[in-house]
């Protein structure tokens, strides 16, 4: 027989709009383990990781798994530890619409790859550090670094973030 691309249907796990993990530890590994799902799951949202351990690595592996997945519209992925590349993979999920990043270490770097790439976004709306920019595609909106100053990220540097 050949190989399933998709479970039989009693075998299929249960299809979630919202899926709530904040402040459960998760890892790099958990978020492997998470992404595996997700390509069974057409319904899913919402995603909350918030307060978890993800670091640079996880932060990677999740967008690699939304990327090829689902259709996740809303990411909380605030204090987790993400750094720079994490970043650049996560604002380029075509199907988020929110993306949550505040209190993570991007740092210059990162805050520099959301200025390039805001035009190509589909995200309509980034929460970094208490604000909330909405309309991210307006050609005439400019963002940089020096309008983040004390809000977290000035001093995060260029090789900040865990992995």
């Amino acid at each position: 027989h050949p190989p399933l691309s998709r479970p039989p249907s009693s075998l299929s796990p249960p299809m979630w709009a919202e899926i709530g993990l904040a402040r459960n530890g998760f890892k790099a590994e958990g978020v492997r383990q998470l992404v595996k799902g997700l390509p069974f799951n057409s319904t899913l949202r919402f995603l909350d990781l918030s307060h978890n351990q993800l670091g640079e690595k996880g932060g990677l592996l999740l967008a690699k798994g939304l990327t090829d997945a689902c259709r996740i519209e809303t990411l909380f992925v605030h204090s987790n530890q993400l750094g720079p590349r994490a970043t650049l993979m996560l604002v380029r999920v075509k199907t988020l619409k929110f993306l949550s990043l505040d209190k993570n270490p991007i740092g210059a770097k990162g805050w520099h790859i959301i200025q390039e790439r805001k035009s190509s976004m589909e995200l309509e709306k980034l929460k970094m550090d208490n604000f909330t920019y909405s309309d991210l595609r307006q050609a005439d909106r400019t963002f940089t670094s020096s309008s983040l100053e004390g809000e977290g990220l000035e001093g995060a540097g260029e090789g900040s973030g865990g992995e």
